[in-house]
């Protein structure tokens, strides 16, 4: 079975620079070698250090503001807790479906093309479905499952366009249940795969 991190990988591409670029980094700018480290191509460290990057600049904005340091960091501080909120709404969804297949599929490439399948071209197809005119069609639209997240996404920071979900009438706390639904599924379905094995 393949490690599902190697699929994360195959699936996303190096998110952030290698050890050898995290050196270099380090050598020639102090600031930056803060906000890098050797694990920052894992997905947790990756947001993390958007958060912590995020609270700095936020603090160096508060510093300049026009309407005080206090006023302005009362009026901005929701940023720090909306990112990660919204940062793992993406990593349950996209970590439940990897381990998930991860748990069946052997090879990298396969699992991958999988994974892209399921969140790209699922989503398309549930899209589709939905807008049928039979009874119950637009429940279909929840297996876009890639589109939950960036409704979470939306309702923090705006909308963006219209997802599937929210075109078939469903609010963003249903995309929050299909999220903590996939995630539970996926955690039972690795334990069972694996309790079966050993």
């Amino acid at each position: 079975m393949r490690h599902p991190y190697s699929i994360w990988r195959a699936c996303l591409g190096r998110l952030t620079p290698d050890v050898k670029t995290f050196r270099l980094l380090r050598k020639i700018s102090p600031l930056k070698g803060l906000f890098m480290s050797p694990f920052s191509g894992l997905p947790g460290f990756e947001h993390s250090r958007a958060v912590l990057t995020r609270g700095v600049f936020l603090l160096g904005l508060a510093l300049i503001a026009e309407e005080g340091f206090l006023s302005y960091l009362g009026n901005n501080l929701d940023i720090l807790w909306m990112v990660p909120v919204t940062t793992a709404a993406f990593i349950a969804l996209h970590g439940a479906v990897v381990f998930a297949l991860s748990a069946v599929i052997d090879r990298t490439g396969i699992a991958a093309a999988a994974f892209l399948g399921i969140l790209f071209a699922g989503a398309a197809v549930a899209q589709r479905v939905a807008e049928a005119s039979f009874p119950g069609a637009r429940y279909f639209a929840l297996l876009a499952v890639d589109h939950h997240p960036r409704i979470i996404r939306d309702y923090f920071f705006g909308d963006t366009v219209e997802y599937a979900p929210e075109q078939a009438g469903f609010e963003v706390w249903v995309s929050v249940v299909v999220i903590v639904a996939l995630l539970a599924l996926a955690a039972w379905f690795v334990r069972f795969r694996y309790r079966r094995l050993a």
